[in-house]
């Protein structure tokens, strides 16, 4: 699977127009469903190739708009009733996070998100956003 995508992604990059590179945010997206949360083993490792792929490594916050604005599109997610969403959004949360650290200095309402996400009574969903506060802490050196 790891081997399809991966040539997948490298073919996006080559794509012609902005909006077909990045098409594939909202796929992801479209992956967190509280009745199939299987795909979730691969979601991490997907966003990260797919956004290396498609923008570099560790690119600046001023190439990520594609990235900020799928972070910024998981708002429903991160607050949905059922904990296979909320836990899949925090997957995707931490691993733009890693990507694009910039994105909290941005956007720090994400704060709130982490914050109550700590206290979310899905012990997996708050452990994911234990260690997505933690490298907050040490993004923004506190």
């Amino acid at each position: 699977i790891r081997a399809a995508c991966r040539a997948v992604f490298e073919r996006l990059q080559a794509a012609t127009t902005e909006k077909a590179r990045f098409a594939l945010f909202a796929t992801f997206r479209g992956l967190l469903t509280s009745t199939d949360e299987c795909n979730y083993d691969l979601l991490a490792w997907a966003i990260r190739e797919y956004t290396v792929a498609t923008v570099g490594s560790t690119p600046p916050l001023a190439r990520c708009p594609p990235l900020v604005s799928f972070v910024e599109s998981l708002h429903t997610h991160l607050r949905a009733s059922p904990d296979p969403i909320r836990f899949g959004a925090a997957i995707c949360l931490h691993t733009a996070l890693e990507i694009c650290p910039s994105i909290v200095e941005a956007n720090k309402h994400l704060l709130t998100y982490v914050i109550s996400g700590c206290l979310d009574n899905d012990h997996h969903t708050a452990s994911r956003y234990v260690v997505i506060l933690r490298l907050i802490s040490r993004l923004l050196g506190n």
